[in-house]
């Protein structure tokens, strides 16, 4: 089981502005308030996702959510009775596709970023009205 707790939860959000800040240094006609609002929140979603967040939530607020993962035959005195089965338990998670990784923090780190850099040079900043 992964650690999970405040100390690596609450570093992950500020990395999503690193995606914005690249933005406004390398170009000059692109990112506007809206969308690096927008780049900012898609980017925390795909983290969200990706580090398993949704899933560490979803167990705390259901700490009695339990999932049969397997049976297995009992074994009384090193013997196995074949007509007795025992469940076992895994942790129930809300969403986490087969094929989909979960990422550890400094992944999480470079996705914020390219996400929210990919999506805020999507919109171009306004023009301006020189007096």
């Amino acid at each position: 089981m992964r650690p999970s707790g405040p100390s690596t939860r609450q570093r992950q959000v500020p990395w999503i502005v690193l995606g914005v800040f690249l933005v406004g240094l390398f170009t000059r006609g692109r990112g506007n308030d809206f969308g690096n609002g927008i780049a900012m929140l898609i980017g925390f979603l795909v983290v969200v996702v990706l580090s398993g967040l949704h899933n560490d939530v979803w167990q705390l607020l259901h700490p009695h959510a339990w999932v049969v993962r397997d049976w297995v035959p009992v074994c009384i005195v090193g013997k196995i009775v074949p007509t007795l089965y025992v469940p076992v338990l895994k942790r129930a998670v809300l969403w986490q596709a087969d094929w989909l990784p979960v990422i550890e923090f400094p992944w999480r780190v470079f996705f914020g970023a390219v996400t929210s850099f990919a999506i805020a040079i999507c919109f171009r900043s306004p023009r301006r009205m020189d007096a």
